[in-house]
């Protein structure tokens, strides 16, 4: 544990200096990243400017799912999401092979070699929107909500590491499915929506958006002390069974990988 810990630092060290190498870039992705954020919350407020509710959630609280998806999402696109992305791309490459030789484990320098830390501006940025906004609605909190509620929002966000981590790892078979992370960027946007709103859906598609969902909707409930003691339990499940299912799955696929080389 203590390795990889000193080789994630080597990792955040050499991604900080790269940060400011192309200036020009920095500047323009932090104004690119400011601005989606501001219209997630922007549109959920134009959503449910002529309804005091929706599927059990009231318009303030769907507001705030609203602020808190930019933080959660943001979280995870700054540690994994650069990273899960660029897979499909080594392998068609052939740069796998470079990465299964190094005395150190393929799935983790495959997840978090790479740190996005454009993301932190967005995450500051909704960060005091949701600050500003919990303190204008005067929601009933409490510290131990708040606490519970971020430590939920680290399981839930292992399922959506999962999930990600899962899809991708279908490219050992499909070598030109590039496409793969723009699929699960699309899959991502449904978090800003409450789980409520797929569960009368019989298709298997929403059935999908209903497993990413519930990543952030449960925590969020927890936050409101609206939340049951299953659905915890359902989370920590979900969240579970899905880190190891995505490591078996890596570990059979490697086994059919084909590198560039044989």
């Amino acid at each position: 544990m203590k390795r990889y810990l000193r080789i994630y630092l080597s990792f955040i060290k050499i991604n900080f200096t790269l940060l400011f190498t192309y200036r020009a870039s920095f500047f323009l992705t932090i104004l690119y990243t400011v601005f989606w954020g501001i219209i997630g919350i922007f549109n959920m407020y134009v959503l449910t400017l002529r309804i005091s509710g929706a599927y059990g959630w009231s318009r303030n609280e769907l507001i705030l799912l609203a602020g808190i998806y930019p933080i959660f999402a943001g979280t995870f696109y700054l540690l994994c999401a650069s990273n899960i992305g660029r897979i499909p791309d080594i392998v068609h490459r052939g740069d796998l092979d470079l990465i299964l030789t190094k005395p150190i484990d393929s799935q983790f320098i495959l997840s978090f070699r790479f740190i996005d830390f454009m993301q932190v501006v967005r995450i500051c940025v909704c960060l005091g929107f949701v600050i500003f906004f919990v303190h204008a609605v005067s929601f009933p909190f409490t510290v131990m909500s708040v606490i519970v509620s971020m430590l939920l929002m680290i399981i839930g966000m292992c399922i959506i590491y999962s999930v990600w981590f899962g899809v991708v790892t279908l490219s050992v078979w499909f070598t030109n499915l590039s496409n793969l992370r723009d699929l699960l960027y699309i899959f991502m946007g449904s978090l800003r929506y409450p789980s409520n709103m797929f569960l009368n859906k019989t298709n298997f598609f929403f059935a999908f958006f209903i497993f990413f969902s519930l990543s952030i909707t449960i925590p969020i409930r927890v936050l409101l002390q609206k939340a049951n003691w299953w659905e915890i339990g359902v989370l920590f499940v979900v969240a579970s069974g899905s880190i190891l299912l995505s490591r078996i799955f890596w570990k059979f696929a490697l086994r059919f990988y084909t590198s560039a080389s044989s």
